[in-house]
């Protein structure tokens, strides 16, 4: 079973849909215009027998009241800076590089990548990004690395998020020049790697 077929589920009763990604390339989507998918189309989805094993992604944003910290290194001093300048998240889930995504209550917040210069490895996933739904079980033994996998809380906790602090008294201001809003169409990387 994929992650689509196992987190989709979970995330509709919470009352956010969940976008099939290629298990092979899980930043390219297995359908069309998968920032218009709601919760009500969940089940045809999960009826596809091609969807099976389909990795699984959701928007952040407004529609399913998610915003993402996203530290892009695994150096544990970056993943308490940000705890400590952000606030703490009940959830948190490792990324494959070893990076951490903390979810927040969306607020508002766009996307910006790096705004805090390039020396502070973090981005700020808001309106319009998708980002890879991690298992709704937490992390096992056996469960490989490379993985997105829950390492604090559970998906029920989309439902107690807290809003993102400010940071600026912990990072300083957010520089202007690493702002970059996701334009229509530029949610996922495609096959050829672009944003």
């Amino acid at each position: 079973m994929g992650a689509f077929t196992e987190v989709a589920p979970v995330l509709a009763r919470l009352g956010i849909a969940t976008i099939p990604t290629r298990a092979e390339a899980p930043h390219v989507p297995r359908v069309k215009h998968p920032e218009a998918l709601r919760v009500g189309t969940m089940q045809t989805l999960l009826n596809r027998p091609g969807l099976a094993t389909a990795n699984a992604a959701l928007m952040c944003g407004a529609g399913s009241g998610v915003t993402v910290l996203d530290i892009d290194s695994p150096d544990r001093t970056q993943h308490d800076t940000a705890i400590e300048a952000f606030g703490d998240s009940p959830l948190k889930v490792a990324t494959p590089s070893g990076g951490l995504h903390l979810y927040y209550q969306h607020g508002g917040e766009r996307r910006m990548i790096r705004p805090y210069g390039a020396t502070c490895p973090l981005d700020i996933l808001g309106n319009g990004l998708a980002i890879l739904a991690p298992s709704h079980r937490p992390a096992r033994p056996d469960k490989k690395e490379g993985d997105y996998r829950l390492i604090e809380g559970t998906l029920q906790d989309l439902q107690r998020l807290p809003p993102l602090k400010d940071a600026t008294a912990c990072l300083g201001p957010v520089q202007a020049a690493n702002m970059d809003d996701v334009g229509a169409g530029k949610v996922f990387r495609t096959s050829q790697g672009e944003n």
